[in-house]
């Protein structure tokens, strides 16, 4: 890649292309092709709800998209007058207005912006399924995540009018604002959004949702101070049972849980690298939900406002598994345990297919077909090297094929947030750049 600017394509246009495109333009040494087919650029799936309800996860403080300037999206909402400390939650939907103000600074006309999907490669050009060509020395890959998959007995509810199985498809949850009832499968984040939505006004359908175990997300603190240093240091624990003892005894014993889990932050992706391949398979099927109601926190006013939606008997949860799922003529019979339950609609919204091989996306389940690419560790994303690169069936890393983001979860867990995303957007422009 050495002389004239290397031609990347950068695949997706949510966050994570987003900040990598950013970063490649501001290193100035690049010719950037940004692929996105749905033809919106920045906002992704997280960012580009329209209901002012659903906000950011975590304060403004730390939701810089620029891994050099943690201020920038402070600085950005107080040339705007929107009146927001760095403790306050934005919308979602302005966060989106930021980041395709960010993207559309940064570009000044020299992306090159093709709204169609990428689906297989050939030699070196991504092909479309439009069948044009986009010529690359290196392809990133930011697909981010694909929407829930229909698994076991919600399948046999495809087609069916009252079944949602698209809960970011917007338009489509809020259109069941007019029915009685609504049961929600899955109890974590995305649940969250749908009942918001759904509960907007005084009238709204009844909603019950249900997930294995029940649990809610839980609440951030009113401030955010500083957690101190990591509870536990790779290399402590070797199994992951042991590991969670351990953190589960510190967080009983501090003033504040969450300080605990919050220190765990700089060491998360280590401690999951070395857990051996059995151990990690154990943490997904024993304690990755507990992890990721603790970890992954909602802001105060939204944990107040589902309280108060549980308190007036709109919205119950409960613990169960969906054993039998079929129409029923307009509205949908199911069984929730030995419960039998008839609702007007039924969303999915049991979270992201975090499997490539069942991920609504052509291409990366072409570079699998293909074995150009191999799943992740525990089957979570895309195997990948340290440097983003991808790892084919055979073990050998790529030169041209990087990822970020979402599809590195099975190598570093924690890879999905923000902080997280920033930081392996400069890495991967200066590698990219080099």
């Amino acid at each position: 890649m050495s002389g004239s600017p290397p031609r990347i394509v950068v695949v997706g246009a949510g966050f994570a292309g987003t900040a990598v495109t950013v970063a490649l333009l501001r290193r100035d040494h690049a010719a950037v092709t940004l692929v996105e087919r749905s033809g919106s650029y920045g906002r992704g799936i997280a960012y580009a709800t329209p209901d002012p309800q659903h906000l950011l996860n975590v304060p403004v403080g730390s939701m810089s998209a620029l891994a050099d300037e943690p201020g920038h999206l402070l600085e950005w909402t107080q040339r705007r007058g929107l009146g927001v400390g760095a403790g306050d939650y934005l919308p979602r939907d302005v966060y989106g207005a930021y980041l395709e103000e960010l993207l559309a600074t940064a570009d000044g006309g020299r992306v090159e912006r093709v709204a169609e999907e990428a689906v297989r490669l050939d030699g070196d050009a991504v092909v479309t399924a439009a069948g044009r060509r986009l010529e690359a020395d290196a392809v990133v890959l930011a697909a981010g995540t694909s929407p829930p998959v229909d698994f076991g007995r919600l399948a046999a509810l495809g087609g069916h009018p009252g079944y949602i199985a698209d809960p970011w498809d917007h338009d489509a949850v809020r259109a069941l604002a007019t029915k009685s009832s609504v049961l929600i499968v899955g109890t974590g984040l995305t649940m969250i959004d749908v009942a918001l939505s759904l509960s907007a006004g005084d009238d709204g359908p009844r909603l019950h949702a249900v997930s294995t175990h029940g649990e809610l997300p839980r609440r951030h603190r009113d401030d955010a101070p500083e957690p101190g240093e990591p509870a536990v240091q790779p290399g402590d624990f070797d199994t992951a049972d042991a590991l969670v003892a351990h953190v589960e005894r510190r967080a009983c014993e501090a003033a504040d849980w969450r300080l605990v889990i919050d220190s765990l932050r700089p060491v998360t992706q280590e401690l999951w690298r070395r857990l051996p391949a059995a151990e990690k398979a154990a943490f997904v099927a024993r304690h990755s939900r507990r992890w990721e109601v603790h970890r992954s926190r909602i802001a105060p006013s939204i944990h107040a406002r589902v309280s108060a939606l549980r308190a007036a008997g709109r919205l119950s949860v409960s613990a169960g598994t969906v054993a039998e799922a079929r129409p029923d003529g307009d509205r949908l019979a199911l069984r929730i345990g030995d419960e039998a339950m008839v609702v007007d609609a039924v969303v999915n919204a049991t979270g992201p297919a975090w499997d490539c091989r069942l991920a609504d996306n052509t291409l990366l389940r072409r570079l699998l077909a293909d074995g150009v690419a191999a799943p992740g560790p525990v089957g979570l994303g895309l195997a990948t090297a340290g440097d983003g690169a991808l790892i084919d069936r055979d073990g050998r890393p790529s030169e041209r094929l990087f990822t970020l983001g979402a599809l590195r979860r099975g190598e570093l867990w924690e890879t999905i947030a923000v902080p997280e995303l920033r930081t392996q957007a400069a890495e991967l422009a200066a590698r990219l750049t080099r």
